[in-house]
C-alpha cells in the first residue's frame, strides 16, 4: 500500500531511497527528519542545499532533496532531484559518502554545467554514513572557503622551501603538508591523480581531510 504523505519533498525522498538505495526504514526516517529541519531552518540562506545518497544502481551519488536559497534565486533553472552527481563533476560528494569525512570548499560542476563551490557534510546514524548534506554557492561567491585562500602565507613560504628538495619527476604520488595539515606542494603525478578523481580546483592549500581518500584524518 502506498504511503499517504502530504509533504512532496518527503514523498519523493522516500520513493528515491526505496528505488535506488538499500537504506533501512530507520535510516530513511533520519533523512526525513533532516529535510524537515532544513525546511524550518534559516541556515545557509544564500546557498542551494541538497541531500544526496548512494545510488546502488549506478554507483554514483543521487540527489534526493533540494532546498533553494532563502534570500536569492537558485542557481538551478530545472529540478535536479532524482539526478546523479557524477564523480568526474562532483568528486567531493561520493568521497564524503564513502569516507564519512567533511569536504570543504571544493570547486565542482553542477548538473547544469555551472562552476560551483561545495561544502559537504556526512549525515550519520549509528556511526554509518547514510547520506550527505551539500551546501552549494556560485564558485565566485565571497565568503566560501576555497583552496586558493585557505592559508596563502604559509603555502607560499613553504612551497619555496620545498622546491629545494622536491623532485617533480618522481613516479610516486607525493603530497607534502605543513604542520597544520595544509598541502604545501605536490608533484605532477599527484596533481594528475587528483584531476582524474575530479578535483577541478588547485589542490595546493587544501586541508588534509579534503584530500584523503581513505578513512584516516
Amino acid at each position: 500500500m502506498a504511503l499517504d504523505i502530504a509533504n512532496p519533498d518527503e514523498a519523493i525522498l522516500r520513493k528515491l531511497c526505496d528505488t535506488y538505495s538499500d537504506l533501512t526504514a530507520d535510516e530513511v526516517k533520519e533523512l526525513v527528519q533532516v529535510i524537515y529541519h532544513l525546511a524550518d531552518s534559516v541556515l545557509y540562506p544564500d546557498a542551494d542545499v541538497f541531500i544526496d545518497i548512494y545510488n546502488e544502481v549506478t554507483k554514483s551519488a543521487l540527489v534526493v532533496y533540494h532546498r533553494q536559497p532563502l534570500i536569492k534565486p537558485s542557481m538551478y533553472e530545472k529540478t535536479v532531484v532524482g539526478l546523479d552527481a557524477l564523480l568526474e563533476n562532483e568528486p567531493g560528494v561520493l568521497r564524503s559518502i564513502e569516507t564519512g569525512l567533511n569536504t570543504l570548499g571544493l570547486i565542482a560542476v553542477s548538473q547544469e554545467g555551472k562552476l560551483i563551490t561545495q561544502n559537504i557534510y556526512p549525515i550519520e546514524l549509528l556511526d554509518k554514513t547514510i547520506g550527505v548534506l551539500i551546501v552549494e554557492t556560485d564558485a565566485g561567491t565571497p565568503g566560501m572557503a576555497t583552496s586558493n585562500d585557505l592559508k596563502p602565507s604559509t603555502i607560499m613560504s613553504a612551497e619555496e622551501e620545498a622546491q629545494n628538495f622536491f623532485v617533480d619527476r618522481l613516479s610516486e604520488n607525493v603530497l607534502i603538508f605543513d604542520g597544520d595539515g595544509y598541502l604545501i606542494t605536490a608533484n605532477e603525478e599527484a596533481k594528475q591523480l587528483y584531476k582524474k578523481l575530479g578535483y577541478r580546483d588547485e589542490i595546493i592549500g587544501l586541508f588534509y581531510d579534503n584530500l584523503t581518500i581513505d578513512y584516516y584524518t
